[in-house]
């Protein structure tokens, strides 16, 4: 829509002279809007009927996989030197280190997938392997080594418990 500027003519609602001009394409005649009054239904419609916003996005999505694909990457190359410098500077930042230190020794102590992995692939080392190559079997029999390894670490450090 284009905008106008009209001096006699009065918004009721804000008191604004800005006014939305849309064009019948058929008819030719004009219809004005408010531009204030304009934002403020479109948020009101839009926050209404935010499921129906969401499908039809979501549809369009399914529909234009090309042009939404363009679209995501444009935008990535677009902000990557901004990202790029967050995350150099969140990465620094002593409580980002301290949840990292705390994040690999929970994984550490939970044993999980993607840490058994990281070591088989240490303890080959073969760093070409990659961790889907890795099978969920290699993955449980090296959990349950490294249990045993910790219970028998258990028993030399308390013998007096056994």
């Amino acid at each position: 829509m284009a905008k106008k500027s009209i001096p006699d003519k009065i918004c009721p609602h804000c008191g604004g002279m800005e006014w939305d001009v849309k064009t019948d394409k058929r008819s030719g005649r004009a219809t004005y809007y408010c531009s204030q009054r304009r934002k403020e239904i479109d948020a009101l419609m839009r926050e209404r009927d935010k499921e129906k916003v969401r499908e039809y996005k979501r549809m369009w999505e399914q529909n234009n996989k090309e042009k939404c694909n363009e679209s995501h990457r444009k935008s990535y190359q677009k902000h990557r030197e901004a990202r790029l410098s967050r995350r150099k500077i969140y990465n620094r930042l002593p409580q980002s280190v301290e949840k990292r230190r705390e994040r690999e020794r929970m994984s550490m102590i939970n044993l999980d997938d993607n840490r058994i992995k990281t070591m088989l692939r240490h303890q080959m080392g073969v760093k070409e392997i990659k961790h889907k190559d890795i099978t969920p079997e290699m993955v449980k029999l090296k959990r349950e080594q490294l249990k045993l390894y910790r219970d028998v670490k258990k028993e030399k450090q308390n013998p007096a418990n056994s």
